[in-house]
């Protein structure tokens, strides 16, 4: 956040080296940059920016192996935000949205894009499974990771930061989706 820029990690136990970007990324608002990103299949990665737009509407978004990157779009829908996004092993892609308003406070949504949807130009949208607002738990999620579980069972984990804020807490929620 605030100086938009990719690292990584080549092996265990080294240091992260820089990763190249997407241009565009650098004009991501100061607290808005690349929150989710996943590894599609085909060794692919996801880039979605918090709060640059493509088009009214539309969040930017970028696949790409940093070498080369080609956008894409995330039709937003209400007032959520992508910060996070996971690829199940059969190329679903899980994405975790937050939203904050000072009257309504804070929410996140999970929603799933099924495989093949998310290809260089097109513009997606996720399906939502679950939106999580008060009375139930809510707080400051940006994590997701998934995973599957018994037969016919996905696991989905967020996870939120309490950011050393003394109104956050840090969680870990785990779901379970039949299918």
């Amino acid at each position: 956040e605030q100086r938009h820029r990719l690292h990584r990690f080549t092996a265990p136990g080294t240091a992260a080296r820089p990763f190249d970007a997407p241009a565009a990324l650098r004009t991501s608002p100061k607290n808005g940059g690349a929150e989710a990103i996943t590894l599609l299949r085909g060794n692919q990665l996801l880039i979605l920016s918090e709060r640059l737009e493509a088009g009214p509407g539309i969040g930017a978004g970028w696949i790409g192996s940093g070498r080369t990157w080609r956008a894409v779009g995330l039709r937003k829908t209400g007032i959520f935000h992508p910060v996070g996004a996971a690829t199940r092993d059969d190329g679903t892609v899980f994405l975790l949205e937050r939203r904050f308003t000072v009257i309504g406070g804070i929410a996140v949504r999970v929603s799933r894009v099924p495989p093949g949807n998310i290809v260089p130009g097109a513009v997606f949208q996720g399906i939502e499974l679950a939106e999580l607002a008060p009375p139930l738990v809510a707080d400051n999620f940006e994590g997701i990771a998934v995973r599957r579980g018994k037969p016919g069972e996905t696991l989905i984990y967020i996870v939120s930061d309490d950011n050393f804020h003394s109104l956050q807490r840090t969680l870990l929620l785990m779901f379970s989706l039949a299918e």
